[in-house]
């Protein structure tokens, strides 16, 4: 384990100076990418400890692919996530019994120093849950805004793109100029939005695909076409 974990500490090194370096030329958000088995493409928004790795491994488990789960860059061809791995800061007795056999043959990193527990960080590589992994650009069909509210019941309800606009400005992070202004713009604009309130991974997964669902019907048949399927 000795060489793969310095192997993976340096590649998680230098993911994060690529990050650091995009922070200071490019607009970048907090969040994960991630497309339902319909192909629909989904941003996750949400800074540290909102549930977007957890999140991301229950879409997964669900049959989604993966994107990316760290920070997502804003491009004038639309979004593009971080190429990062999963990474789990929770110790593996803490993981639902379907992840810990996975999680536990990921490359340990470092402890991460933001830890109090000084949990050592696992970093995931998510075809271990045989899924694709691809990067893409492009638009979103949706974004969803994410808070905690643990041992609680989950909840999901629609939010009106000036209030997004106004979350995603206080989450950006990097070099603001009239480029990435619209590029800003138009990824909030162009996708239906909502706020999602994760009480159970697993709950919170079904209130997704619901609310899809009912925003294809109601709200993006116009875009996609009468009868198109988020």
């Amino acid at each position: 384990m000795g060489p793969l974990r310095w192997l993976a500490a340096q590649l998680d090194s230098a993911i994060s100076r690529e990050a650091n370096e995009l922070q200071s030329r490019e607009l970048t958000l907090p969040g994960a990418l991630l497309r339902n088995p319909r192909g629909r493409r989904v941003a996750f928004m949400g800074g540290p400890a909102t549930g977007k790795t957890w999140l991301s491994m229950a879409l997964l488990s669900a049959g989604w692919l993966f994107e990316g789960d760290a920070r997502i860059q804003l491009r004038t061809d639309g979004v593009r996530a971080l190429p990062r791995t999963i990474r789990i800061r929770d110790p593996l007795r803490a993981l639902p019994s379907a992840w810990r056999k996975v999680a536990a043959t990921a490359p340990c990193l470092a402890p991460s120093l933001e830890d109090p527990n000084n949990y050592e960080v696992r970093a995931l590589d998510p075809r271990l849950l045989g899924r694709d992994w691809r990067l893409m650009s492009g638009p979103v069909d949706a974004i969803l805004f994410l808070e905690l509210n643990p041992g609680g019941r989950g909840a999901i309800r629609p939010l009106d793109s000036t209030r997004a606009f106004r979350y995603a400005l206080d989450m950006s992070r990097g070099r603001m100029s009239s480029l990435s202004a619209a590029a800003l713009y138009k990824f909030v604009a162009g996708a239906a939005i909502f706020r999602l309130r994760i009480g159970q991974a697993e709950e919170a997964v079904e209130l997704i695909d619901r609310a899809l669902r009912e925003a294809t019907r109601y709200e993006l048949a116009g875009r996609f076409g009468v009868g198109a399927a988020l």
